[in-house]
């Protein structure tokens, strides 16, 4: 199923920019709402050049007051409140004249134009279309205001928030008149550059719930300078293979630059969490593997069985499955040690994995971590199928640790299950200060290791009203 992702509801009623021609019905549906707040930057680019912008100040009309619609709450819906400018993407390293660096610009030929200093392509009042709008939408979201909206016309509102991004920059882009020049793009440029990240992803962030464990890629900007992944105590019983070709795997598709197909490409994920990416599959990479597989298998789906058996456990509690109570409940019973010949939780667990270990060892054959990215349909790109390639991406634990690639045969479960031998799962949630938990079979045990409710993730996976 096509995918969609949570943003912003849209003004229904005709908004016109004062100094703009009455605008049609489909450039109104272009309209969306500011977004307060800017994101965290690093290392902005500063100018050593003036903007020069050709054509200087120029006279602005008087404001026309004009009655505009109360601009309505932001609330989660599929597919609302994107940007519909043209995108234009670029493979790694980009065109021969790809000077801009953020994903909302990078590759738009006339924004391209501004930033390489061509003045006839500078943008002024008078002016529409798509990179219009692109611009106004890097103003907007970094709370410069433009009432009517991104619409797509450079009037006398832009022209506003123009010269007011110019006044913030230190020091102040002279001259400051409301022309977007090589400075002006510069500079923008720079406020978006990391992540690199389009529109629609920042908007996802803005709007997500579970903020304590929405490890998003913003985050991972801020984690790379200063800290390392690190587990949480339950899970350090996790071999230390498994650990480092976990962190190996997020790091890399997490990546503030791109993904790991390189520098300015699409991202593998917008963030680790129960949203978008939750587990990860441990395969051997071949479909008819040694019969000594069959016994490790057989482990792990007698650990599936060992939850569901310690689930029903939980509900003799009386206490609402899934809720605040019963999560505590549950959690007591995965983290109970071992009575007499019957191990804990926890120990079963580390079991499998140690014999996962072992039998490559045995058999010579690799085991690899299979990632399946934007695992919700509500929080990935609106175009994103089930079966888009950007979705799957895979390492190697044993015997060789590798870096992050895409897997030959893609995402499409079909082809999944005819090219390799599906031994288990590592489900995980992490938290704002980059800690792992992780145990399986399924999110619930990994999230209520951390007490965090099931029924918290599915209404925020699905858009539905907060429990």
């Amino acid at each position: 199923m096509a995918g969609h992702q949570a943003g912003l509801h849209r003004a229904s009623r005709q908004t016109v920019e004062p100094g703009a021609a009455p605008v049609s019905d489909d450039a109104n549906r272009r309209v969306g709402n500011p977004v307060p707040g800017a994101p965290d930057t690093k290392d902005l680019v500063r100018r050593e050049i003036g903007d020069g912008e050709a054509g200087g100040e120029v006279a602005l009309p008087g404001e026309k007051t004009l009655e505009r619609p109360v601009q309505p709450p932001r609330q989660l819906r599929a597919g609302a409140g994107r940007s519909t400018a043209t995108r234009h993407p670029c493979p790694e390293g980009g065109s021969a004249m790809a000077l801009l660096k953020s994903a909302r610009f990078r590759g738009d030929p006339l924004l391209e134009k501004v930033r390489a200093g061509i003045a006839s392509s500078y943008l002024k009042f008078g002016q529409s279309g798509s990179h219009i709008e692109t611009v106004q939408y890097g103003l907007i979201d970094l709370g410069h205001s433009i009432p009517s909206g991104a619409t797509g016309f450079f009037g006398s509102e832009t022209s506003t928030a123009v010269v007011q991004f110019k006044q913030n920059q230190v020091p102040p882009l002279t001259p400051t008149d409301p022309v977007v020049g090589i400075a002006t793009m510069t500079a923008l440029d720079a406020e978006w550059a990391m992540p690199y990240a389009d529109r629609d992803e920042w908007l996802s962030w803005q709007t997500r719930r579970i903020p304590a464990f929405d490890f998003h890629r913003r985050r991972e900007l801020a984690r790379l300078p200063l800290t390392s992944y690190t587990f949480n105590p339950i899970s350090a019983v996790i071999p230390v293979e498994f650990r480092s070709a976990m962190t190996a795997g997020l790091e890399a598709l997490l990546d503030p630059a791109g993904s790991p197909d390189g520098s300015f490409t699409t991202p593998a994920t917008w963030g680790a969490s129960p949203l978008d990416l939750e587990h990860c599959h441990i395969v051997v990479d071949t479909p008819s593997p040694s019969p000594d597989w069959l016994n490790t298998r057989n482990k792990y789906i007698a650990l599936r069985a060992r939850s569901t058996t310690l689930m029903n456990q939980a509900d003799l509690s009386g206490h609402t499955r899934f809720g605040p109570a019963w999560t505590v409940v549950y959690k007591g019973l995965l983290t109970a040690p071992g009575v007499g010949s019957t191990q804990g939780y926890l120990d079963q667990y580390t079991d499998f994995l140690d014999d996962v270990l072992n039998t490559s060892a045995t058999t010579n054959e690799s085991v690899r971590l299979l990632w399946h990215t934007f695992e919700s349909d509500n929080w990935r790109p609106v175009e994103m199928s089930d079966n888009d390639p950007r979705r799957a991406w895979w390492n190697e634990v044993v015997p060789a640790p590798s870096g992050v690639t895409h897997p030959p045969f893609g995402s499409n479960e079909g082809a999944v299950a005819t090219n390799t031998f599906l031994l288990g799962d590592l489900q995980f949630v992490i938290d704002e200060f980059a800690v792992i938990t992780a145990l399986a079979p399924t999110y619930i045990e990994a999230a209520a290791l951390v007490g965090l409710e099931e029924k918290h993730i599915f209404a925020a996976m699905q858009g539905l009203p907060y429990p």
